[in-house]
């Protein structure tokens, strides 16, 4: 059975909030939700959420669709997934993946898996190259073998040059996992458990191997910790969302002002002038026009329809 850890327990100090880190919202829909969806479609069969900080909110709001384990510590990664170990089987494939990290894409999720079953490996890290790579782990290779992953903090200088960097998303055997699991100690600068100390453990201890499985986009691991970084990835995946309307047909001008939710729909031959939001689950039939500074939210627009300048439509509830 195919299974992914989404750990999203941890306390976002840097987010300067009361509510948990994973529940910031991107267009519309929190954080944690796009990480969720990647998983679903890649075809992983049931999702385990780590929860910690704010565990009533993130539960409340996912409901009961998934598995949840419980970090009552937060020791580090390695005890965030020990906390999960009891619903992974010897047989499972397990997908470790971060709960503040929306960027990653299903097919990366999933040609992660097939690039770890046709090279039977025990583990493989999602890896990328960076030409800054300070604050992130390190990979130390043998003949394109992970031998381990080093923390910036207790790298030296050495390590610190190498610009191959853990991602933080792995693809693990159950079995392999959980013993890895046993053997993780909190002797480090920062007296967590490291997640990346499984990866040495198993390279030396499992007949296979630990591999490394390269991002194409390096954005794709971005992790939120401030909100200033939540904005640049909001950007980002706005920004992914008009070039594809725009490709399919939508007419945006001065796009970069023009902001829309996540589960927006709009056909072709819709006209959209500067400053226009379209909120929630609204829907945008063919030619339809929209002029500036109009708010639209929750609302489904007929076709033909013209929105003068500085409307607010508030149509349904969600």
């Amino acid at each position: 059975m195919k299974k992914s850890i989404i750990l999203a327990a941890g306390l976002g100090k840097r987010m300067k909030s009361s509510i948990p880190k994973v529940m910031h919202k991107i267009m519309g829909k929190p954080m944690l939700s796009y990480v969720i969806e990647a998983s679903k479609n890649a075809g992983i069969d049931e999702e385990i959420i780590v929860v910690g900080n704010g565990k009533e909110i993130v539960m409340e709001y996912f409901g009961n669709g998934f598995k949840y384990a419980v970090q009552k510590d937060l020791l580090g990664t390695g005890d965030a997934v020990k906390s999960a170990s009891h619903y992974i089987e010897d047989n499972d494939t397990v997908v470790i993946l971060c709960g503040d990290a929306p960027c990653i894409t299903s097919a990366t999720i999933s040609k992660a898996m097939d690039f770890h079953h046709t090279n039977s490996s025990s583990c493989t890290v999602i890896t990328a190259r960076l030409n800054e790579p300070y604050g992130y782990g390190r990979i130390v290779k043998e003949n394109n073998r992970i031998l381990r992953i080093v923390e910036e903090k207790d790298a030296d200088e050495t390590v610190r040059k190498i610009n191959e960097v853990n991602s933080g998303v792995y693809v693990f055997n159950g079995k392999e996992l959980k013993d890895s699991l046993k053997h993780l100690s909190n002797k480090n600068m920062q007296n967590e458990y490291y997640l990346t100390d499984t990866v040495e453990f198993l390279s030396k201890n499992s007949s296979n191997p630990v591999l490394s499985f390269l991002l194409e986009d390096s954005f794709e691991m971005t992790g939120i910790n401030d909100r200033l970084r939540l904005s640049q990835v909001e950007n980002h995946m706005l920004k992914l969302k008009r070039d594809n309307l725009m490709k399919s047909g939508v007419t945006m001008h001065i796009p970069e002002s023009i902001f829309l939710d996540y589960d927006v729909e709009i056909e072709k031959d819709v006209e959209i002038y500067p400053g226009v939001s379209i909120l929630g689950k609204s829907h945008i039939h063919n030619n339809v026009t929209i002029y500036s500074n109009s708010v639209i939210i929750n609302s489904d627009i007929s076709e033909d329809s013209i929105i003068n300048a500085n409307s607010v439509i508030n149509g349904k509830k969600t």
